[in-house]
């Protein structure tokens, strides 16, 4: 896999050839991300239209809510009084995509066969104490717009490879309506509860009740019988667990989930401290499972943005 990796800022490009990883690249700015990749050997960019929505209403809730976490803890004054509610739109999209066109020839050309393209875009607050009195049409110099373009490879749906095998914890995210940089470094102490099997952890604040993955979401296909004794007491005791998702293997079938035993045990411990729980679920995709991941690979073709 190449590793090739851009960075634009304000629609110019990097011409540095030392670009982080994009954990390292998010942890180091404040701000509303969002991530998608491309799709069907770099053809167009699955879902762009959803993606900038939720990255405008993700820096418009955090400035109304959680200034910090877009400006920066010096400029935590900042509020959504600095930016009219209508000026997001009509600023983030113009500068994401102006970016996206500057960068993708490009990104494109580095790229290797089989490889596709993830892109993270992210709004940042550029506020300095001495600038907080800008006129709100002037919002536009008061924020940054980075693109961070690297390589991904999907994974083939439905192999014993590419399935999720998960472990509960918690507890849920600060303003779960938002996907702000911050989490990138919060998440970093739940890393010490992650048992060396399992590739992603799910979050909980009482151990019945699934929130979301750390990076993905989670969802229940169809409901079962209760679970094995084994998890009776905890987690969504009447659903079958079956599928995750993220934007950029769009559906994974559920292999494992485990839970702490009992749940309040893993407060300031380690997985090793920690007795858990274990469902297996079988091997490969469900049906439906299956039928989601063909259906949504469907709508990816009409609402991508083409390259």
């Amino acid at each position: 896999m190449s590793n090739c990796r851009y960075l634009v800022t304000n629609g110019v490009i990097s011409q540095t050839s030392n670009v982080p990883p994009v954990a390292s690249f998010l942890e180091a700015h404040p701000g509303a991300y969002t991530t998608s990749r491309t799709h069907s050997t770099a053809s167009c960019i699955l879902f762009w239209d959803r993606h900038l929505r939720r990255l405008v209403e993700s820096a418009r809730i955090l400035s109304e809510t959680k200034p910090e976490y877009l400006f920066g803890t010096e400029n935590a004054g900042i509020s959504s009084n600095s930016v009219a509610p209508s000026s997001w739109d009509s600023i983030v999209w113009p500068m994401v995509n102006h970016s996206l066109r500057n960068v993708l020839p490009v990104a494109l050309e580095g790229r290797n066969v089989g490889e596709e393209l993830a892109v993270t875009a992210l709004v940042s607050g550029n506020v300095s104490s001495s600038e907080e009195n800008r006129k709100k049409e002037r919002i536009i110099h008061a924020l940054d717009v980075y693109l961070h373009i690297g390589v991904y490879v999907p994974p083939v749906f439905g192999t014993k490879e590419s399935s999720a095998h998960l472990a509960v914890v918690g507890p849920g995210r600060d303003i779960a309506n938002a996907k702000f940089s911050e989490w990138v470094r919060l998440r970093k102490c739940l890393e010490y509860m992650r048992p060396p099997s399992t590739n992603e952890l799910m979050l909980s604040n009482d151990g019945d009740h699934i929130l979301e993955g750390c990076l993905t979401n989670f969802f229940v296909v169809r409901r079962k019988l209760f679970l094995k004794e084994v998890l009776r007491k905890r987690i969504a005791r009447s659903y079958f667990m079956e599928s995750i998702s993220t934007f950029l293997r769009l559906v994974q079938h559920v292999e494992t989930i485990r839970v702490p035993s009992p749940w309040e045990d893993f407060q300031h411990k380690t997985w090793k401290d920690v007795a858990w729980n274990e469902k297996q679920f079988k091997e490969g995709p469900g049906r439906i499972t299956a039928a989601i991941q063909r259906e949504v690979m469907k709508r990816s073709s009409l609402e991508g943005y083409p390259i």
